[in-house]
């Protein structure tokens, strides 16, 4: 592996997606962490191979995605309005989640 894509490997997953996850758990309620970052990383890792290499959704994901949606949704509805500024902390648990896609992605290939 050529040292350049090693080192942008190792950015993504072993500082990007700690540096965000652990500073959105400190702007938010850490149950936000709990279910954002391992219940987002499905879509972003979907989202990632239907863009960049056309890999269709079977029945099932699209199924699994949809539930797991519906879990988010609950949780944002129920705790978002609550607590004014999670929000913030929601949207850095977020890009954690899309640190570590960024890395897996290509580590799958």
């Amino acid at each position: 592996m050529p040292a350049a894509k090693a080192l942008a490997l190792a950015a993504a997953a072993g500082f990007g997606s700690p540096l965000f996850a652990c500073a959105g758990v400190t702007s938010a309620p850490a149950a936000h962490g709990a279910v954002l970052l391992p219940g987002t990383l499905p879509f972003a890792a979907a989202a990632l191979w239907w863009l960049a290499f056309g890999e269709a959704w079977p029945r099932r994901r699209t199924v699994s995605l949809r539930r797991v949606a519906a879990g988010i949704g609950m949780l944002a509805s129920d705790t978002f309005g609550a607590q004014p500024g999670a929000w913030r902390g929601g949207l850095l648990v977020l890009c954690g989640c899309r640190s570590w896609v960024a890395y897996r992605g290509p580590v799958r290939r």
